[in-house]
């Protein structure tokens, strides 16, 4: 069955001999039911739909495409104009020269001025001011007040840092885990935010055989019954703590706090003293104590904390070792923000 053409172009482009050559091409498929091509200046597509009923798309061009501003139709590919669209080769060298620019401020390290971004991309200076712009309204780029400099902003280091894999995490915090379950004699858990939840992710037991402790399990724990989600939670904005003191507060035993009076005094006692204990708020019998562990700019994402049984984790042992917890926190800000994520 022979091949339909429909063809719509600009009578001085009708004799453009790619153009032919490309017609010939298409007209010896025979298994093309149905075909439309249009043309614009130094650039024409064809879509073909085949018997499998997909379509294939083909487009030869030049710089000039980035003046093919009409939004093609393909009559008889059964396409409308919203469902085709034709991704144009100066969007994709936009996209090139915004990750080229970052990584440029990224890899000097320091704060960055225009001219040297300038200079390193050798971009034209109105296109450089024009893209610098761009990344600061999303908050990829930061211009510290009266600095005249750009660093990487806190949206691109959240993506970065929220991004590495509970895999990744765990294999450069786990020495750090064992070491402080060594120096305490207890159970040491590291937990994680994500998803408007804290779960916890790993845990380091003590290698004392003669020693009793807790195992507390992974998982998602309570926002306000649990010493590793109260460290996150007291730190974290308004908004988020609102949403905690309207959401439903389960009484998981009699020593678990459930009003707002109760949690907002708790959550500013965290803020004062830089560390969550809980006590028999989940299960009788056993107690425990969690810091936050800030990383980077972008606020506190883990903690870290010991947990065991209450006979031995009074009030005053869970101040001791939560007075020791941010100094361990530091230790595990540093490593999470250098773990390699492509090894994973």
């Amino acid at each position: 069955m022979p091949v339909r053409v429909r063809q719509r172009a600009p009578s001085d482009l009708v004799k453009n001999r790619h153009f032919y050559s490309k017609m010939s091409d298409l007209r010896r498929h025979a298994h093309l039911k149905d075909t439309a091509i249009y043309l614009a200046p130094s650039v024409f597509v064809w879509a073909a739909r085949g018997i499998s009923g997909r379509l294939a798309l083909v487009a030869f061009g030049g710089a000039d495409v980035a003046r093919f501003k009409k939004p093609l139709a393909f009559h008889g590919a059964g396409l409308t104009n919203k469902e085709s669209v034709l991704q144009s080769e100066n969007r994709f060298m936009h996209l090139e020269r915004l990750v080229g620019l970052l990584e440029v401020v990224a890899v000097a390290g320091r704060g960055v001025t225009v001219a040297e971004i300038q200079k390193a991309t050798g971009l034209p200076k109105p296109t450089c001011y024009r893209l610098i712009q761009s990344l600061c309204a999303q908050n990829l780029l930061d211009q510290p007040a009266g600095s005249g400099q750009f660093v990487i902003g806190e949206r691109l280091i959240r993506i970065a840092l929220l991004g590495k894999s509970d895999v990744d995490v765990r294999r450069c915090a786990a020495p750090l885990l064992k070491t402080a379950t060594n120096t305490f004699n207890e159970t040491v858990f590291l937990a994680r935010f994500r998803d408007n939840r804290v779960e916890i992710i790993h845990v380091e037991t003590p290698d004392d055989p003669e020693r009793a402790y807790i195992h507390p399990g992974l998982g998602v724990r309570p926002m306000h019954a649990c010493s590793c989600s109260k460290a996150i939670a007291a730190f974290a904005e308004p908004a988020f703590q609102e949403a905690i003191l309207s959401g439903s507060l389960k009484q998981y035993t009699e020593h678990t706090k459930i009003t707002r009076a109760e949690l907002r005094a708790e959550f500013s006692t965290i803020v004062a003293r830089g560390f969550a204990d809980c006590d028999q708020e989940i299960d009788l019998g056993i107690a425990s104590v969690a810091a936050p562990v800030s990383v980077g700019n972008i606020g506190a994402t883990f903690s870290v904390g010991a947990v065991g049984p209450v006979r031995r984790f009074g009030t005053e042992y869970r101040h001791q070792i939560g007075q020791k917890l941010p100094a361990l926190s530091d230790k595990l800000s540093g490593a999470i923000q250098l773990c390699n994520v492509a090894e994973v």
